[in-house]
């Protein structure tokens, strides 16, 4: 799951982790909106702070096809359930990805596996640190 991860924010990762140990759905919406910010534009991400369950994927936020494919995949990394084609081109808002998946998630049951998690933290929290250095080092250039 780190993998699947790698550029989310911490906070992301850290509710997907006790998501995956607790099974508390009240984690994803965090999981969701973190996944989504990752793949908006920087100069975009300002409007997820907003009511984002109204925002549109692809006017609001500029995600395209492929962009909610690449999402759809985490999610069934990280919260273990899928969704069919059918179900993803009818996802207009934020509002429909999160209703989707929370619906999919309540319905799913059963344990999940977490062995992927472990001792990964700190190596994530350490490549976090890495890149946010390198990220300040590339600003101030």
């Amino acid at each position: 799951m780190p993998q699947s991860l790698r550029f989310c924010s911490l906070a992301t990762y850290a509710a997907a982790r006790a998501y995956l140990q607790t099974r508390d759905i009240t984690r994803v919406p965090a999981i969701i909106t973190g996944v989504v910010e990752s793949h908006v534009e920087r100069e975009l991400r300002a409007k997820l702070q907003t009511d984002g369950d109204t925002l549109s994927l692809r006017e609001d936020l500029g995600l395209d096809s492929l962009c909610m494919m690449e999402i759809v995949l985490i999610f069934d990394d990280v919260l273990q359930v899928t969704i069919s084609n059918d179900e993803l081109s009818r996802l207009r808002t934020l509002g429909d990805v999160q209703r989707c998946f929370q619906n999919k998630v309540r319905s799913a049951g059963g344990p999940l596996d977490a062995s992927g998690l472990g001792g990964n933290v700190r190596e994530f929290v350490d490549s976090s640190r890495v890149i946010g250095a390198l990220s300040a080092t590339q600003t101030s250039a």
